[in-house]
């Protein structure tokens, strides 16, 4: 977060989130009791979304309080339903891509965590991590060791 100057890590051992400054100073923690592995951390003007792939779930955290707003619920493959979500990023919009580990693709959510759609369903094998640029959706796929480039509208490019 380069506007307050803090660094959330997703401390997977205690369960929980911790933040400090750029100069390492630990300014606060926070899920330790929500969360039970956290995996990735999406930060963004007003929200700090966070994977967590022992409850399979993406969980969207209000950034000035810390307090948790709302939740994906089930686990699945289904529409919405995540399954082991690992790294996850938000675009400009404030829509969230994460990395599905399990369901081998990528669901993609609105800022109020509705569902939107899913990438790469016939290709990636064990996505881990995904980031967008301008024009395109970046998922590194672990099984292949490989990196896919897709459009924003879901079309692969390579």
């Amino acid at each position: 977060d380069e506007v307050n100057q803090h660094i959330y890590i997703a401390d997977l051992e205690n369960s929980r989130i911790q933040v400090v400054s750029f100069e390492g100073e630990f300014l606060k923690r926070f899920g330790q009791d929500i969360l039970k592995a956290p995996w990735g951390i999406a930060v963004t003007e007003d929200n700090i979304f966070v994977t967590d792939i022992d409850l399979h779930a993406l969980l969207q955290f209000r950034k000035k309080d810390c307090k948790l707003v709302r939740r994906t619920v089930t686990e699945g493959a289904g529409e919405g339903q995540l399954a082991v979500p690992r790294g996850l990023c938000s675009d400009y919009n404030g829509d969230v891509y994460v990395a599905e580990y399990r369901n081998n693709r990528v669901s993609v959510f609105s800022k109020q965590l509705q569902f939107m759609k899913c990438l790469g369903t016939q290709q990636l094998r064990s996505p881990l991590d995904v980031k967008v640029t301008r024009n395109s959706v970046v998922i590194l796929d672990g099984s292949p060791n490989c990196i896919h480039f897709y459009s924003r509208s879901g079309d692969l490019l390579n």
